[in-house]
């Protein structure tokens, strides 16, 4: 199969070669241009408006949100048992070093001292712990009877049928 061009043909093709091949070598070196900041700065500066607005609107949306949540206080105490020296000399030294190996092995070196951790947080959960609290802060009509709280009086608002 023979295709024949004419010349006015053939010299349209270079051309458009030669067309592409400029056009990709001037898009390689626009990719590797560098960016000025005077050129940054001036388009930043064009679109100040819009940058101040679009801050100033979540600045008050964020001071909205904020005042609109409820306050919520928690509080919380960690309790650490006290490490007493009653005595022994060495022996006593030997079960602190030796405890845990000997607890693998099910057997009690304590000799007697209890953990203060676990008594100390039985007793927080006792009801005679409570009812000593409650009695020594009068705080038996606030806890059982307390509807809401007027924030602008500061004054608990009693519920009339739990406590007249």
């Amino acid at each position: 199969m023979v295709i024949s061009m004419d010349k006015s043909q053939a010299h349209t093709d270079v051309d458009l070669k030669a067309y592409l091949a400029s056009q990709m070598q001037m898009s390689s070196q626009e990719s590797g241009a560098e960016l000025k900041l005077s050129e940054l700065w001036k388009v930043i500066w064009s679109g100040k408006k819009t940058i101040v607005a679009i801050t100033f609107f979540f600045s008050m949306a964020s001071i909205v949100f904020s005042l609109s949540q409820p306050n919520i206080y928690k509080s919380s105490v960690l309790l650490a048992p006290v490490i007493s020296d009653t005595g022994g000399g060495n022996l006593s030294g030997l079960a602190g070093q030796f405890g845990g190996l000997a607890s693998l092995a099910g057997i009690n070196l304590n000799s007697g001292n209890g953990d203060n951790t676990t008594l100390a947080l039985e007793i927080l959960k006792s009801r005679k712990f409570i009812q000593d609290f409650i009695d020594k802060y009068d705080l038996l009509i606030p806890v059982m009877a307390v509807e809401n709280w007027d924030l602008k009086t500061n004054t608990l608002i009693i519920d009339e049928d739990i406590y007249d």
